[in-house]
């Protein structure tokens, strides 16, 4: 027994599609029209997925698979999974990206192929900067191109070290200009002497007095004052971290060049400061006296960043850096209990001080970032991975091929403010 469709009807039916595909809106008739054609049809594919066809060899074959189910039925299923795992807010934002990006692809004529070429992505990121929008914005555009990638299984051209590096250029470069004025001390006085109108009681106009001169004469905005979270019982006065940063030269070239940058020393990470320990040529085996040093004359570190271990390899068995590194977190813990380590991944080089084996090196390298990432992580620190240096380049170091380049440095210092900013704010425990 054999169900079919009409070909005069499929014709119709097909056309029917096409037109409304085309309109942004239908007519209430159109749309009982299409719907009834739909249902006709619907019936025949019913009967069929109940019925088994005989083949011309007189074999009798199955059109739907073993469970009942047709291949149709199943990539629809797939799709609908796919689509239900998405937020509704998400699902517009990515449809909103996509759209954007294939205007920007007409605009200028592009292929409209995918996956789309890092220089498409780097203009379409240029592109965006050009039409004022904020780098949150040219993120979210972004996200929908990789999630895009993904689903088709092919590369992700927004994952592009430049890419990333442009979005960051943006945030840097569109920041508002403040108009706010300042507090001056007449309108601090102004402002306090009508808080008895306006308040409550007696005691909510002698709190908000309290808070307000303390904020004027504490140089303290208010969000650094007032409570972050409802159901805290407590206000927390937050001053900033201070952070130590201990290390070799690529740490004492790296503070020479942050004093010079517009971020400054303290990497525009205000209020929290950053105290740098760079000495040319120290050692795993000296760090531990040096810090005990500085444990003498030093404020209490809410971190402590080690860059360390780049001058040992090859003079010291990887056995012998490990217990270094084992003996320098007790030694830190032991005075600053509470104090969260950052283990900085020594950098590749293209010259070894003890060997001229450089692929042996690396993998020592390689493990000793292991081992120092693990133990922070361990005990409640974080890892700076560096993963912009994952393997040796020419143009971000030094003729040397130890010390960084200009283009080098100002990567480093890069990942170091964005490593420390998130381990600050949000407690990652890693930043890649």
């Amino acid at each position: 027994m054999t169900v079919r469709v009409p070909a005069k009807k499929v014709e119709e039916l097909l056309k029917l599609l096409q037109n409304c595909l085309v309109k942004k809106r239908l007519t209430l008739k159109e749309l009982q029209s299409l719907t009834g054609k739909l249902s006709f049809c619907s019936q025949a594919v019913r009967a069929i997925s109940q019925v088994t066809t005989v083949s011309t060899r007189g074999t009798s074959e199955s059109r739907i698979s073993p469970a009942g189910v047709f291949t149709d039925d199943l990539q629809q299923e797939a799709n609908i999974l796919l689509d239900n795992s998405l937020a509704a807010n998400t699902k517009k934002a990515y449809i909103v990206g996509l759209e954007r990006f294939s205007e920007f692809k007409r605009q200028y004529g592009l292929s409209d192929a995918w996956p789309p070429t890092v220089e498409q992505v780097v203009r379409f990121v240029a592109w965006l900067s050009l039409q004022k929008l904020s780098h949150k914005t040219a993120k979210s555009y972004l996200s929908s191109i990789a999630f895009h990638c993904k689903l088709l299984d092919v590369v992700d051209p927004t994952k592009n070290f430049i890419v990333s590096k442009m979005v960051e250029g943006m945030q840097k470069d569109k920041k508002t200009h403040d108009n706010r004025l300042p507090i001056t001390l007449s309108l601090l006085q102004g402002i306090v002497s009508k808080l008895n109108i306006v308040c409550s009681s007696v005691y909510e106009a002698k709190l908000f007095t309290a808070a307000f001169m303390l904020a004027f004469f504490g140089f303290l905005r208010v969000g650094e004052i007032a409570v972050p979270k409802k159901g805290l019982t407590k206000t927390k006065l937050y001053l900033g971290k201070t952070i130590w940063i201990l290390g070799s030269s690529i740490i004492k070239q790296a503070f020479i060049a942050a004093r010079l940058r517009p971020e400054g020393a303290n990497l525009c990470l205000e209020p929290n400061i950053i105290w740098w320990q760079g000495y040319s040529g120290l050692t795993l085996a000296e760090s531990k006296k040096k810090f005990l040093s500085l444990a003498n004359v030093g404020n209490s570190p809410d971190y402590i960043v080690l860059h360390l271990g780049g001058n040992d390899l090859g003079r010291r068995s990887l056995v012998d850096l490990r217990k270094l590194i084992v003996e320098l977190f007790r030694t830190i813990l032991s005075i600053f209990p509470s104090v969260k380590i950052v283990w900085s991944a020594v950098l590749p080089r293209s010259n070894w001080r003890y060997s001229d084996n450089k692929v042996a090196m690396d993998k020592a390298r390689k493990r000793l970032n292991s081992h120092g990432s693990s133990r922070a992580l361990a005990c409640g620190g974080h890892y700076l991975a560096n993963s912009d240096f994952g393997k040796f380049e020419e143009h971000l170091f030094e003729k040397d091929g130890v010390h960084l380049s200009t283009l080098g440095t100002d990567i480093f210092l890069s990942n170091m403010s964005a490593g420390l900013e998130k381990f600050i704010k949000h407690n990652t425990p890693i930043h890649y």
